[in-house]
C-alpha cells in the first residue's frame, strides 16, 4: 500500500501518464493496449481475400473458402465498395438466393465498419471480428481479424 501511495504521488507530481507508462513497459498488457496499432497485426494485401464488383459471386466464394478468414472484401478499383461474410452467406442460403446468377456487387454489405492503419489496435478489437484497413483515400491497405488481435495479446 505504501509503494502504491509512493508511485501515485509521483505519478501525480511529474505528470507521469499511461502512455509515458507504456514507452516505459511496452511488453506489459498497458503497453500493447496503448502503442500497438492496427499496422502491427493486419494482414497485408497480398493475404486480403478480395475480389471486384462484378466478379462472379461463385469464384467469390472460392476465395473466401481459400483465405479462411471468413470473409471477403470487394473492392471497386482498389477502394473498398464493400465486405462480404460467412454470415451474410448464411442469410443468402436461407433466403434461397440462387448465387450463380450474382455478382460480388449483389451479395456484398456496402456500409462495412473500417479503420485506419495508424489506429489503436484496442480499439479495433472492440468493433467487430473482420476490419478492412483503409489509407486516407478509402484505398484497401489491409485487414485485421479478430484472431490477429488476440494472438498479438490485445485484451
Amino acid at each position: 500500500a505504501l509503494g502504491d501511495a509512493i508511485a501515485g504521488a509521483l505519478i501525480i507530481a511529474k505528470s507521469f501518464s499511461a502512455e509515458d507508462f507504456a514507452r516505459s513497459h511496452p511488453a506489459g498488457a498497458l503497453g500493447r493496449r496503448l502503442l500497438m496499432k492496427v499496422s502491427d497485426v493486419m494482414r497485408g494485401p497480398e493475404n486480403i481475400p478480395t475480389v471486384g464488383l462484378d466478379d462472379p459471386a461463385m469464384d467469390a466464394l472460392d476465395v473466401l473458402a481459400k483465405k479462411h478468414l471468413g470473409c471477403f472484401v470487394v473492392t471497386d478499383h482498389g477502394k473498398l465498395a464493400g465486405i462480404f461474410t460467412e454470415g451474410d452467406f448464411i442469410r443468402a442460403l436461407k433466403n434461397d438466393t440462387d448465387l450463380k446468377s450474382l455478382k460480388a456487387r449483389d451479395l456484398m454489405n456496402p456500409t462495412p465498419k473500417s479503420v485506419q492503419a495508424d489506429e489503436s489496435a484496442f480499439y479495433a478489437m472492440s468493433l467487430i471480428n473482420q476490419l478492412v484497413v483503409v489509407d486516407d483515400r478509402n484505398a484497401v491497405v489491409g485487414l485485421v481479424h479478430i484472431h490477429d488481435l488476440v494472438a498479438a495479446k490485445i485484451n
